[in-house]
């Protein structure tokens, strides 16, 4: 791993794993926030606690995979929105199709409902809507680091 994609690995971990996490637990905790009822959130809990942890510990696995990605994309000079698609897929298809997978493993009688139907449309805007928001925090936070690195690293050759 060279360094580019150490920084961008570093950086998409830093940044995507506290802020996935804050999002999941938003995600839960939204029903019983805008209803005032728990057995929504109560039931999701039940059946699919495996699945979410599942789901998180792909999460950090595939942020710091696409993270390298990123910042290889970063240093041959990709599209901003090429590579914020690129990491979005690369993160959002593998951790939603793990939920789906560990859903269906754990759970006696699968609910097509929250282990096929729920994932997948989550997986798809999840997909769509990333490269424009974290997306676009994680790769211009990489590219002023990388800059920066590759500055330094030029000035002390040179010296």
């Amino acid at each position: 791993m060279n360094r580019f994609e150490r920084i961008g690995a570093w950086t998409s971990l830093l940044i995507g794993l506290p802020t996935g996490v804050a999002g999941t637990v938003a995600g839960v905790l939204l029903p019983v926030t805008l209803t005032g009822e728990g057995v929504f959130t109560i039931n999701y809990i039940m059946v699919n606690s495996i699945a979410t942890f599942a789901m998180l510990i792909a999460f950090g696995i595939m942020l710091w995979i696409a993270g390298k990605n990123l910042g290889s994309d970063i240093q041959r000079g990709t599209g901003v929105l090429r590579a914020t698609y690129r990491y979005s897929l690369i993160v959002n298809s593998v951790i939603w199709s793990a939920f789906m997978i560990v859903h269906m493993l754990t759970n006696a009688r699968f609910d097509p409902m929250f282990g096929f139907i729920l994932p997948l449309f989550m997986g798809i805007a999840c997909i769509i809507i990333t490269p424009f928001t974290i997306g676009l925090l994680i790769y211009f936070t990489a590219r002023v680091i990388i800059g920066n690195a590759h500055r330094a690293q030029t000035s002390k050759s040179r010296a």
